[in-house]
């Protein structure tokens, strides 16, 4: 019957909008306890649907008895979509490696470099702000090693 955590959050970037839309819950993003949970970047969204009162959750990449081993290479569809003016895009490695997330018009012209570094096996999300771009379909490129995953965006105004 105590309160173990009392948080106030927002619904809006740069809290996990996931959280207040589409059912899923806020968890915290380590299970240790570090950091401070009135900060947007303490949360993420639930792995699941209706969260995960009791049970581990894949979000956080912990199991409470080590890493999360994802299954593979994958690039999930941006929430929300449509979208305007901000957009999150998850993704998930196998291992550790280089990682190019690139922004395109559906002509190929460049629009913004999300990503472009080393990053560990597991989940992981970026925030694309687009409020400078136009309206339209927008292609988000992931590459990994020898491997390419796309998904179509759509900005409205």
């Amino acid at each position: 019957g105590d309160t173990v955590i009392d948080v106030r959050y927002n619904d809006k970037s740069p809290w996990p909008v996931e959280a207040d839309s589409t059912g899923q819950s806020l968890v915290p993003r380590s299970l240790s306890g570090a950091g401070d949970p009135s900060l947007p970047e303490y949360w993420t969204a639930s792995a699941a649907i209706h969260g995960s009162p009791g049970a581990n959750d894949a979000a956080t990449g912990i199991d409470g008895n080590g890493p999360v081993v994802p299954g593979g290479f994958s690039l999930s569809q941006n929430f929300p979509n449509p979208f305007n003016p901000g957009t999150l895009i998850r993704f998930t490695l196998p291992k550790a490696g280089f990682v190019r997330m690139r922004v395109t018009d559906v002509l190929g012209r460049h629009a913004a470099v999300l990503a472009a570094g080393h990053y560990a096996a597991g989940p992981h999300s970026v925030r694309w702000e687009a409020s400078g771009w136009p309206a339209g379909v927008y292609l988000c490129v992931l590459e990994f090693g020898d491997e390419v995953r796309a998904r179509r965006m759509l900005l409205v105004k």
